[in-house]
């Protein structure tokens, strides 16, 4: 029975519920079986939409911006830090996928090389079978035409003796004289034809079993012959799975690859950041310079609009 996408997708949540980390060769034994070939497109797309749906965009929101302008740097440190807190969130599960394709990778390809090694064994056992049945045939065939030669030759002594016989009585017929030992050799012949008569029975029957049993062994040697084949076809899927395993591997590799290229580029959009903010901070240096320049300013007027509405004295 053919294994279903989401069968696949359910043991891999199972697994991360548990805390046990989702690899081909877990799944696999949560499954009870399945292909690598099958498991791992699966596996791979279910891990992709995971992280996508965990992996939070770094920029510097709107409102962030606005209270930047309105409260100044104290509330820039604070979204600073937060960005920076998601980036080494990023950069640490950047790290972990990378780290669980390479050791999915590896699974994958020790179970590949110990399967090959199984079936490599198994083709020079079946190897070994075939050798010895061929050689036990060939020891029948030698040993059916001996037999079959012994019963040529007791066949041509049978009738060697069948001519005797008739010659025997030719002899009765021309000599009675000589009639009782004829008769008594005749009895010795027909006893000698009997016993070969029972002897060639006996070989035919053997000849027939050996004839048996070279069918038997022919038999065997074509279900051998079936059973290479369906190893043959079954390291032929194990060398393609391989292949997709090493896809894989290329795949993993160009990912980290982005992945870096990505963190480089946060990094260096943390930079201008940190520039920004200490524009921002001489900014509002020069901001508190002029408004306590305008406060003395307006401290001075007030003092001197003071002195102008003083009452002057009465003149008595």
């Amino acid at each position: 029975m053919a294994i279903s996408k989401q069968e696949i997708i359910d043991a891999a949540e199972q697994l991360v519920a548990e805390g046990v980390n989702p690899s081909m060769q877990a799944v696999r034994e949560r499954l009870g079986g399945g292909s690598f070939a099958t498991i791992s497109p699966v596996l791979r797309e279910w891990k992709e939409n995971r992280e996508a749906t965990t992996v939070a965009v770094l920029e510097m929101p709107s409102d962030i911006k606005g209270a930047l302008d309105r409260f100044g740097a104290d509330l820039w440190k604070t979204a600073s830090a937060l960005a920076t807190a998601q980036f080494e969130k990023l950069k640490d599960e950047s790290r972990n996928s990378i780290e669980a394709a390479h050791k999915e990778r590896d699974e994958a390809l020790e179970e590949i090389q110990r399967l090959e090694s199984q079936m490599e064994y198994q083709i020079l056992e079946h190897d070994n079978q075939m050798s010895s049945v061929n050689t036990e045939v060939e020891q029948l065939k030698s040993l059916v035409d001996d037999e079959r030669k012994k019963n040529a030759a007791l066949q041509q002594r049978n009738d060697d003796l069948q001519e005797t016989v008739v010659g025997l009585k030719t002899d009765l017929k021309e000599s009675r004289e000589d009639g009782k030992q004829a008769l008594e050799k005749l009895d010795e012949l027909r006893q000698e034809q009997a016993e070969l008569s029972r002897t060639n029975g006996q070989l035919t029957a053997k000849v027939e079993a050996l004839d048996q049993e070279l069918v038997a062994m022919k038999e065997a040697r074509n279900e051998a012959k079936a059973e290479y084949a369906r190893i043959s076809d079954s390291l032929a899927a194990l060398q393609k799975a391989k292949d997709l395993v090493e896809g894989e591997k290329a795949k993993a590799v160009e990912q980290a690859e982005v992945a870096k290229t990505e963190a480089a580029g946060l990094l260096s959009l943390n930079s201008q950041y940190q520039t920004q903010i200490e524009d921002l901070k001489a900014q509002l240096s020069e901001f508190k310079k002029v408004i306590d320049s305008l406060s003395s300013k307006k401290k001075q007027a007030s003092r001197t609009n003071s002195r102008k509405v003083q009452p002057k004295p009465e003149v008595k």
